[in-house]
């Protein structure tokens, strides 16, 4: 894989240059020898619970055909599906399974896939440790310590499985938030129920999602025939691109990526909002004087709201918090109709 050497490199630098003098050199040995190792997939079942009552159960049949369900105190919410180089989203709530585009398919990540991705992040403003001679689960481990650059704190610690590059359990301090997530099951080459990886489902409708186009921020009025607000640039947050589903004025919907200044990828997206509104388990909080939802999981942070007959959803998978975005939702900008 293409992410294996600038991983492989990145760690050597920190071995040799004194960026974890603290390291040792049987652990600099083990976590070598363990990455180098060629990955031999093996079918899984990983099941992951976390602090707040969130699970995220993976079923891995073979490198193309995975699912992963999430659930809230036992109660299904999503399910993603990777079948045949497509990926689709269950949603239980509103009972829509939605194909990606085709540029937006891809295969799951295998778990080392995932390790180096996740370690590649890490390793941007986090110095590391390694751990050995750890069991977790009765399985042999190997755990990675990352310290912050500036005040040496520990935010970040991966047990991986030395065999399969699973992990296990991971716990992240943001501030004063610790949240935790470990595997209460795991099983490798299980019997998976018949149908279980299926798409379409009875009282389900599949939805596909049409080619994006890209588009510039001066065009986004038109594509709904009104104004609409968009993040500042500011304190570092700079926008990637801006993608139009265009289903005309009335269904057309923008999704617009930004990057902050550490590198964290946030994703607002803007659409009609036909009196449409997710609530589920959130919590509200008046910014603007408009109430803002917000859903603030393990593994993602999310926030919706609607303004002058747009809703507009707001999405990060990395550690931000919800005060963060309060503040973005806060000094957003009116883009008008040219």
């Amino acid at each position: 894989m293409k992410r294996q050497p600038l991983f492989l490199a990145a760690i050597t630098g920190l071995l040799f240059t004194g960026g974890c003098s603290f390291m040792s050199i049987n652990a600099e040995e083990v976590l070598e020898q363990a990455l180098a190792r060629e990955e031999k997939f093996v079918p899984y079942t990983l099941i992951k619970e976390f602090d707040d009552g969130y699970s995220e159960s993976v079923y891995a049949k073979d490198e193309q055909t995975q699912r992963v369900d999430f659930a809230q105190d036992g109660q299904l919410l999503s399910t993603s599906l990777y079948v045949d180089g497509h990926i689709y989203e269950k949603d239980y709530e509103s009972k829509l399974i939605y194909e990606a585009n085709a540029e937006e398919a891809m295969n799951p990540l295998t778990p080392k896939e995932a390790l180096l991705d996740e370690v590649n992040y890490l390793l941007k403003n986090h110095e590391i440790e390694v751990v050995e001679g750890e069991r977790f689960l009765k399985r042999d481990v190997f755990k990675l310590h990352f310290y912050s650059e500036t005040d040496h704190v520990l935010e970040a610690e991966l047990w991986v499985d030395k065999k399969t590059y699973l992990q296990l359990k991971t716990v992240y301090t943001y501030s004063d938030q610790v949240v935790a997530g470990e595997a209460v099951e795991v099983r490798f080459k299980p019997d998976f129920p018949e149908g279980w990886f299926d798409v379409e489902e009875d009282g389900f409708v599949l939805v596909s999602e049409e080619e994006p186009v890209q588009i510039e921020k001066n065009e986004l009025a038109d594509a709904f025939d009104k104004s609409l607000r968009l993040p500042n640039e500011v304190n570092g947050l700079k926008l990637e691109n801006i993608e139009l589903y265009d289903g005309g004025s009335e269904d057309a919907s923008v999704v617009a990526s930004y990057v902050d200044s550490e590198g964290k990828e946030i994703g607002l997206t803007v659409s009609k909002s036909h009196g449409l509104e997710w609530i589920g388990e959130s919590e509200t909080e008046p910014v603007r004087g408009i109430e803002v939802h917000f859903n603030w999981e393990p593994s993602s942070h999310y926030a919706n709201w609607t303004e002058d007959g747009l809703l507009y959803e707001l999405f990060t998978m990395r550690d931000w918090s919800q005060q963060q975005a309060v503040e973005l939702i806060e000094g957003m900008e009116l883009v008008s109709e040219d």
